[in-house]
């Protein structure tokens, strides 16, 4: 069989052609529906945005004073961060004529309250049950930032000039097996890259940087590709960190959980240093909610019991008994995954009611 190199190379180029126009109308299609079922980040202008301080980079913090929306199909909530790049503090109860509880938030999106307004979130309903509750003004500093894990968390405590807290509370979404922006996934992840940038070769450190930029952009200007990376986003994670993507295997496990005890030790230690106590709030993913999978919750639960650290009662079990007929849409946006306010309402009245039972306000 003769071959025929004009008719190969006319083959590869309409090829080329044929997938960069599909790519071009999915593109399209991307942006008049995707934009509206996936979450982003529009600024006061309108334009799509990152919230972070260095693009693809959370654990680097979000832009201070930012202000705008957080908009799916599912919600379309208005984000205000202070001069630090938090969500604004929560107060309640200020007519109290007593000396406020001062209560400090550690946690991801979760925490954040991702899709929820302000006092719709977590923190929001905690200072308002505390207060009605004990009859005390209580101030809530939420250093909650989506994407980030306890590594993370540990280096906010630490750096962060905040009012000196009666009571940590570390939101943990944690998911034994791979999946884009859990605790256990960014521990090792941080682990890794903390572990491994000083080593890497100037050749290598400067392709890690080029795909970080080519990531960045095509962040800002694809909607298409901002959906793939939703759906992949434990792969990317693992790439851009340098670091490695987390499987189901006992061994790399097992390291993550020892990982995350040592972190969850060190926020601990810092909080007793501050006469403060730390009290721990699973959040549970989706997938273990709907088939009612109580496994990880026990893990941490044996963590907190070694390092007597308190924990608040598990979400998988308070959203089955909250109602005769369980429905997860209740608790979870359905396409973004995250907490719906009844989740944040729940958990918090919960948390409250631990706090107060346990006698944990000094």
């Amino acid at each position: 069989m003769k071959f025929n190199l004009k008719k190969t190379a006319q083959n590869l180029l309409l090829l080329v052609l044929s997938t960069v126009i599909i790519l071009l109308v999915l593109e399209w299609i991307s942006r008049l529906y995707f934009k509206q079922a996936y979450t982003h980040v529009i600024d006061e202008n309108g334009a799509v945005v990152s919230m972070q301080r260095d693009a693809g980079h959370p654990e680097n913090g979000l832009r201070p004073l930012f202000k705008g929306r957080l908009r799916s199909g599912e919600f379309d909530t208005e984000i205000i961060l202070d001069s630090l790049g938090f969500r604004s503090p929560v107060q309640s109860g200020v007519e109290l004529k007593k000396a406020p509880l001062h209560i400090t938030l550690l946690g991801d999106s979760f925490m954040f309250g991702w899709g929820v307004e302000l006092n719709a979130s977590f923190a929001g309903f905690i200072a308002a049950e505390l207060s009605r509750r004990i009859q005390r003004p209580v101030f809530v500093s939420n250093l909650a930032i989506p994407g980030t894990g306890q590594s993370s968390h540990l280096k906010l405590l630490k750096s962060i000039p905040q009012p000196t807290p009666h009571i940590v509370i570390s939101g943990l979404y944690l998911i034994d097996y791979a999946a884009s922006g859990n605790d256990l996934t960014d521990n090792l992840n941080d682990y890794f890259r903390d572990n491994s940038s000083r080593t890497l070769s100037n050749n290598r450190a400067e392709k890690v940087g080029l795909l970080r930029k080519m990531r960045r952009f095509l962040k800002q200007k694809s909607n298409l590709y901002r959906f793939f990376e939703t759906q992949i986003g434990s792969i990317f994670l693992a790439k851009f960190s340098g670091a490695m993507n987390v499987q189901r295997d006992e061994t790399t496990m097992n390291k993550a959980w020892h990982i995350t005890d040592s972190l969850l030790v060190e926020i601990n230690n810092f909080a007793l240093i501050k006469d403060a106590v730390l009290v721990l709030q699973y959040i549970p993913n989706v997938f273990d909610v709907s088939r009612n999978n109580s496994g990880v919750y026990q893990k941490l639960e044996r963590i907190a019991e070694t390092n007597k650290i308190a924990i608040a009662p598990n979400p998988v079990e308070i959203f089955h008994q909250m109602n005769n007929h369980f429905d997860l849409n209740t608790y979870y946006y359905v396409v973004d995954g995250h907490w719906r306010e009844e989740a944040h309402r729940v958990c918090a009245v919960a948390m409250a009611n631990f706090i107060i039972e346990n006698q944990l306000i000094r």
